[in-house]
């Protein structure tokens, strides 16, 4: 479950009146097409496919039909774009049976299709990274942090990331304290520093840090987890 981000929720209303905003939405989540596209086909779709467009429309529509009652805005988007995508590939006659096909193939084709495959799959963490950050952006966002930001607020010294990351996974488990977190936009500061015993100005320095890392723990961000580990 991510943090509730309500100024994310007005950028999508805004986009619905305002075209640039629009524009600039569709081009943030062009990584976020391919990657559903990809998934239906079953190989990398660039932007020169024909697919590709038939996925820029839906999610075009997705924005412009959304409501906070259809769920978490990234989940109807991708059943919007999912499902306008197969009612073109039928109408075009395009859908194959992958494994059959895979067992027709000679040695040398398998060898090749083996080495697509890893392209592929490599094409696609490094789009659902993109987008991870994308997300991820979003949600510190919400919190008057820039991502940018975290490059001078990462501590230089690993202990200190390792009190910095207990303190955040002592928040993410406590609900009273994440809740307090969602709602004011600050870290428990009192209850850092009596369960952890360090100095108040030294929890305040790593804020954003702290920050950074509830979102990531609670958040969908797989990937960015591994790294952070």
């Amino acid at each position: 479950m991510t943090l509730y981000n309500q100024e994310f929720l007005e950028r999508i209303e805004e986009s619905k009146k305002n075209e640039l905003e629009l524009n600039k939405l569709l081009m943030e989540y062009k990584p976020f097409i391919k990657k559903v596209l990809s998934k239906v086909v079953g190989r990398y779709i660039d932007e020169s496919d024909d697919l590709f467009s038939v996925g820029l429309l839906a999610f075009k529509d997705a924005v412009m039909d959304y409501k906070h009652d259809k769920g978490k805005f990234i989940h109807y988007a991708q059943l919007v774009v999912k499902s306008r995508s197969i009612d073109y590939l039928r109408k075009e006659n395009r859908v194959y049976d992958k494994e059959v096909y895979d067992l027709e193939e000679s040695d040398k084709e398998k060898i090749h299709s083996d080495n697509a495959i890893k392209r592929f799959n490599s094409d696609q963490t490094n789009e659902l990274r993109k987008l991870e950050i994308l997300e991820f952006t979003n949600e510190l966002i919400a919190f008057g942090i820039e991502f940018n930001d975290l490059v001078k607020a990462s501590p230089k010294q690993r202990k200190t990331r390792d009190v910095y990351y207990l303190m955040a996974e002592f928040i993410a488990q406590d609900i009273d304290l994440l809740d307090e977190v969602k709602r004011n936009k600050r870290i428990p500061i009192k209850e850092l520093e009596d369960n952890f015993k360090i100095n108040r100005k030294k929890i305040e320095r790593g804020r954003k840090y702290i920050i950074a890392l509830v979102i990531i723990l609670i958040g969908e961000f797989n990937l960015i987890r591994e790294y952070i580990k």
